[in-house]
């Protein structure tokens, strides 16, 4: 090699070492704590091993695509829960232990997504019973502030390492400067006896899915307090969730009727309910009855086709029904899991379909034990 490519490889060194560095830093800390994982190698993971999982991505969730590949490894569950955010409080001790049981929350973010969903659970692996959450916003004609486009392509493809890192290897350095990412903790030696954490929301806030697919949330009583002042705050400019509504979407009427009459043709038993507001959210938005029309007109709407199709319907759209506080509340939008705790009790006792499931003396009995912030 003579002296002038020496020189321009020295050059070259110089010119792109930096750019390595930057790159470098944020690669290892999404590959260190997992972030660079594929959904289906960690579903072959949490299905295959006898060990407690949490999973808790920060960067590319691809959350419909791993919802949809787990529930299918598990081969027919007996009772599966799905809808958004808001039915991740179903846990696998709700139900007797000979009951297979998976929580497909996240499985999809809209009315419009269920049937894409269940049309991908083979005829003849169908459960026997799905729980499902009809967030009140669904049924909103004015709520346009989420649209899932591409539903198929969600439940099908999963994001690949490579497009997770670029997506966001600057977001790490964001996250790192805001205070939101301790290099510590991601690079904190794990003990053999401790339960296997893959992402960065599980590494540092022992927040993710379960094996069961229900999530662990981690926020404390003061967070939650503040995180619900801050949605009775919002309600005060109608937006996202809480977007006003008078009428209700005739469209998303036709939808639940189509989702219904599948569920029915497969032989699959379905349980709808409306999912609980803090009662200082439900107060208000009686308060603001005008604005929020829609929310207090859906049992009317929604209980006859449940009883057409002889399935059942619950309306819990006021954590106070269920006999809670606010205490029990995440935020101004979910609540926790002793009022899921406390939900799935009250259905039990009224549905007969759903008591064959669950042993409503031992449920009642794990309430008494179960703090309002903590899981049962």
């Amino acid at each position: 090699m003579n002296t002038e490519s020496r020189r321009f490889i020295s050059k070259l060194l110089i010119f792109v070492t930096p750019i390595f560095l930057v790159f470098l830093i944020p690669f290892v800390v999404l590959y260190k704590a997992g972030e660079l994982s594929t959904s289906k190698s960690i579903v072959l993971r949490q299905t295959e091993s006898k060990k407690a999982f949490l999973v808790g991505m920060a960067y590319g969730n691809a959350y419909k695509y791993y919802k949809i590949t787990n529930l299918l490894e598990r081969k027919s569950p007996d009772v599966i829960a799905l809808g958004t955010s808001r039915t991740l409080q179903f846990r696998k001790e709700f139900f007797k232990k000979n009951v297979k049981f998976y929580n497909a929350g996240l499985g999809v973010a809209r009315l419009e997504g269920f049937r894409p969903f269940l049309k991908r659970i083979p005829a003849g692996s169908e459960p026997k019973l799905i729980v499902i959450g009809l967030d009140q916003n669904f049924f909103n004609k004015r709520w346009v502030d989420y649209k899932q486009d591409n539903i198929d392509a969600q439940l099908d493809s999963d994001l690949s390492p490579a497009q997770k890192f670029f997506d966001n290897w600057l977001q790490v350095y964001k996250d790192y400067f805001a205070g939101k990412l301790r290099l510590s903790g991601i690079f904190h030696k794990k003990r053999a006896s401790e339960i296997e954490k893959i992402g960065v929301l599980a590494v540092l806030k022992d927040e993710g899915f379960r094996n069961d697919g229900s999530y662990r949330y981690n926020d404390d009583k003061t967070t939650r307090m503040a995180k619900i002042k801050e949605a009775l705050e919002s309600l005060n400019t109608g937006g996202g969730v809480f977007t006003y509504g008078r009428g209700i979407s005739g469209a998303s009427i036709k939808e639940l009727a189509a989702i219904l009459d599948e569920c029915g043709k497969r032989g699959i038993y379905v349980i709808g309910f409306l999912p609980p507001y803090p009662h200082k959210i439900y107060k208000k938005m009686q308060n603001m009855k005008s604005a929020y029309r829609y929310v207090f007109e859906l049992k009317g709407q929604l209980q006859p086709i449940f009883v057409e199709h002889g399935f059942g319907f619950f309306d819990v759209s006021d954590l106070r029904e269920l006999g809670a506080s606010d205490s029990e509340a995440l935020d101004g939008y979910h609540a926790s899991e002793k009022a899921y705790l406390r939900l799935l009790i009250q259905m039990a006792k009224k549905n007969k379909v759903l008591r064959a499931f669950v042993n409503i003396e031992y449920l009642e009995a794990r309430l008494k034990k179960t703090p309002a912030e903590g899981g049962i």
